[in-house]
């Protein structure tokens, strides 16, 4: 079965990410990450994994490829698998494996580099939620670029010239949301957009033209 909204495709679409999913066992799901190559007309297997059934968790949630097709990131979600962001090349490769985070939010890729943003704070005990981190390809490790967030990350998206990354946070109780925009490096963090309170922390994805 093919995932309908978990499809992600290349700048020119000649790669597209999609997720299946396969047979069920006792209290699991078999779950693939794959890739659909235009130039040959295949589809290839990046990576597999399991998932409980009954519970809101996935392995391979929100899969994004990068505009080049060469790399894909997925999130892993859900408490009885733990959350985090995974990079796999289109051999299966893993490039990034950044694990441990708390509620992680749409990863969003620039043109160049590539580099890939994506959010996720980590439980340090006192009650910390959001965090945005930036990977560049080739890097080994993300770099955080804001920490100590106390709202978890609904989106994100990069500028068009990728200086700056708008991105959208929610309280859980829904009484605020709000929409900041940073520079790449963390720097002028300011303050877009603030509302009241209202329906629990949804905005519509972040995106530029």
């Amino acid at each position: 079965m093919v995932r309908g909204v978990a499809v992600s495709a290349s700048a020119e679409a000649t790669r597209i990410a999609f997720v299946t999913y396969g047979a069920k066992t006792t209290g699991q799901i078999a779950e693939s990450l794959r890739l659909y190559d235009a130039d040959d007309l295949g589809v290839s297997t990046v990576a597999t994994g399991q998932a409980p059934t009954g519970a809101d968790g996935d392995q391979f949630t929100w899969p994004s490829i990068s505009p080049d097709g060469a790399l894909v990131a997925a999130l892993q979600t859900g408490s009885d698998i733990g959350f985090g962001c995974t990079v796999y090349g289109a051999d299966g490769t893993k490039h990034l494996q950044s694990s441990g985070l708390i509620w992680p939010a749409p990863v969003s890729w620039t043109s160049q580099g590539p580099r890939l943003a994506f959010g996720g704070g980590r439980d340090t005990g006192s009650g910390e939620l959001g965090g945005l981190l930036v990977w560049s390809a080739g890097a080994s490790k993300a770099t955080p670029v804001i920490t100590g967030l106390k709202q978890p990350l609904t989106s994100l998206a990069w500028t068009p010239k990728a200086s700056q990354i708008a991105y959208a946070v929610a309280q859980p109780s829904g009484l605020q949301s709000a929409l900041w925009i940073v520079n790449a490096d963390g720097s002028n963090r300011h303050l877009l957009l603030a509302t009241g309170a209202g329906r629990p922390g949804r905005f519509a994805p972040v995106s530029f033209p």
